[in-house]
């Protein structure tokens, strides 16, 4: 009796330490960090706390860097803060890892946006030439329409 007590004590005492590492490792797995962070970040992006942001959508891209939302998340942080310059750059990195449509339409955006700033400054030269070298990157209709 005190033996069968003993082993069904253990086989319990097994479960549950392999139930606690599996837990464990699901939790540690990049899928799961990495959504971790791409939720943190979009909290921080609601909430305006760019730099929090910043740090979290950067933490999931060191987890994996062919995870497109956590580069469309960065580049809204900066798109946010009119840093446009990082975005482009953030958004052209995301293309040449990931090769993401979404990214690339992401990125006609973001230049559109940069060539209204600097016309609205009076600087029509460095407009045409963001103009032109989205354009030559995207080959993007609308890019081109501003160019005429």
């Amino acid at each position: 009796m005190k033996k069968s007590l003993k082993i069904i004590l253990f086989a319990i005492a097994a479960i549950l330490a392999a139930g606690i590492i599996g837990v464990l490792i699901y939790n540690n797995s990049t899928p799961v960090k990495y959504n971790r962070q791409l939720d943190l970040g979009n909290k921080y992006l609601t909430e305006q706390d760019y730099e929090q942001a910043k740090v979290a959508y950067e933490q999931a891209i060191e987890i994996d860097p062919m995870g497109v939302e956590a580069y469309a998340g960065l580049a809204d942080v900066y798109i946010a803060q009119g840093e446009y310059e990082n975005a482009l750059n953030t958004l052209k990195t995301g293309i040449e890892l990931t090769a993401d449509e979404g990214l690339a339409i992401k990125i006609v955006d973001v230049y559109l946006s940069l060539a209204e700033v600097y016309a609205s400054q009076g600087d029509e030269q460095r407009a045409i030439e963001v103009l032109t070298e989205g354009y030559e990157l995207t080959g993007d209709e609308r890019l081109e329409e501003k160019l005429q």
